[in-house]
C-alpha cells in the first residue's frame, strides 16, 4: 500500500535525481563553452535543489522504512496482548487526499492499570466495533513502541 508519504518521498527523490542529471549534463557538454557566472549560478541553483528535494524525499522513505522495520521487529518479536476496541474515532486535524482518516482506539487492562493504544492513521474505516479484539504488539523494554494490528481483526469490507 502507497501511504502518501511514501508517493511524496518518490516524487522528491525522483525531482532531486532529475536536476543531478541536468548537473551532470550541463558540466559534460556546455561547461567548456558556458562563461563562468552561468556555470556558478547553474551549479548553485541546481545543486541547492538537489540537495533540498533529495533530502526531503530520501528522509519521507527513510521514515517509511524505519517505522515498517519497529512493526516487523514487533511482530516478529511475538509478545502482544489482546485490547478491546473502544472506539473508532474520525482524526479532525488532518487531510489525506481531502477526507479524514480513522484511528483505532483500544484499551487492554494489565497489573491493574488501564493501558490505552491508538492506531495508525486509515485511509477508511476499519469496520470495527467497541468490544471487538485487537492485537497489541509490544516492545519488551519500550512502553512507548507498540503497533495495533487493525489489518487482522478488520472484517472484509467490499466496498461499491
Amino acid at each position: 500500500m502507497k501511504t502518501p508519504l511514501k508517493v511524496l518521498g518518490i516524487i522528491f527523490s525522483v525531482i532531486a535525481t532529475i536536476e543531478l542529471v541536468a548537473l551532470a549534463v550541463f558540466w559534460l557538454i556546455f561547461a567548456p563553452i558556458a562563461p563562468y557566472e552561468a556555470k556558478l549560478v547553474f551549479t548553485l541553483v541546481l545543486g541547492i535543489q538537489s540537495v533540498v528535494f533529495g533530502s526531503i524525499g530520501f528522509g519521507f522513505l527513510a521514515h517509511i522504512r524505519r517505522r515498517n522495520a519497529i512493526r516487523e521487529d514487533l511482530i516478529a518479536g511475538g509478545y502482544y496482548e489482546t485490547a478491546q476496541v473502544v472506539e473508532t474515532e474520525r482524526v479532525y486535524n488532518v487531510q489525506i487526499n481531502g477526507r479524514r482518516p480513522y484511528r483505532v482506539i483500544c484499551r487492554t487492562q494489565r497489573d491493574g492499570v488501564l493501558h490505552e493504544y491508538r492506531s495508525e492513521m486509515l485511509s477508511a474505516d476499519p469496520g470495527l466495533v467497541p468490544g471487538d479484539d485487537v492485537r497489541v504488539y509490544l516492545d519488551r523494554r519500550d512502553d512507548k513502541r507498540y503497533y495495533v494490528d487493525v489489518e487482522s481483526a478488520a472484517p472484509t469490507i467490499i466496498r461499491h
